[in-house]
């Protein structure tokens, strides 16, 4: 038997003959890079099965997510609204209180005077109040001078002065920043305006109590009033 078998005539018309074992050695090569691209397919399929089940675990936190995040927007939405209920009713309890009589004269400031106003002159504010933002509130408004910065506008309060913390200390209880927000949103609704709740891009969510307000000049008049009387004493 010949040991040789023929392949293919070349270009110059000779046969160019492959052994059987060179034939054996390149079916051998065949096969071992058959057997590395299924090893690289079999690898892909694994990687394109990982991801998949990445993308449903990362689908499934996404829902899980938004549902969250719908219930935390019904509860906010739910307290915004019953804080504003509170804050109209306590409106209307003041708007029916008579001016108190001094001699043959009414004191027609109380009238003019804002339900935030009315309400931070009383030494208990739980008395005529059941809602914490608007006790907080309150602080706020009393304390806005004092922990905010003076400017050009009038008086302000950055998250840079640290208002959630002074809140907290005043009031001794542990606060999220979104309370804080409610309270700062009652502070301007009890104010008629005269203390605004403003975004800047530049100092971030901040109270202002507007110098051009009657607001601000009573309560700044009453604290210096009551600053100079503090000093006679001393």
């Amino acid at each position: 038997m010949n040991k040789s078998i023929s392949s293919s005539q070349n270009s110059n018309g000779s046969i160019d003959e492959i052994s059987k074992d060179d034939l054996l050695e390149i079916v051998v090569e065949q096969a071992d890079v058959i057997d590395e691209q299924a090893d690289v397919i079999e690898e892909t399929r694994n990687e394109l099965d990982d991801l998949r089940n990445e993308l449903d675990e990362t689908q499934d936190e996404l829902q899980a997510t938004q549902d969250e995040l719908s219930e935390t927007q019904d509860r906010l939405s739910k307290q915004v609204a019953d804080d504003r209920k509170r804050i109209s009713s306590l409106e209307d309890q003041l708007d029916d209180v008579e001016p108190t009589p001094h001699g043959s004269q009414s004191t027609m400031q109380d009238v003019e005077l804002t339900p935030m106003e009315r309400i931070a002159s009383s030494d208990d504010v739980s008395e005529i109040n059941e809602s914490p933002t608007v006790e907080r509130a309150v602080a706020l408004f009393r304390n806005l001078t004092t922990w905010g910065n003076s400017t050009t506008r009038g008086y302000t309060l950055r998250p840079a002065d640290n208002p959630l913390s002074l809140l907290q200390a005043d009031q001794d209880e542990d606060l999220y920043w979104s309370q804080y927000y409610r309270a700062c949103r009652a502070v301007e609704e009890l104010t008629k305006g005269a203390v605004t709740f403003v975004d800047t891009e530049k100092h971030g969510k901040t109270l202002v109590l507007h110098e051009d307000s009657e607001v601000y000049q009573r309560l700044t008049t009453d604290q210096a009033q009551s600053q100079t009387a503090l000093s006679a004493t001393t």
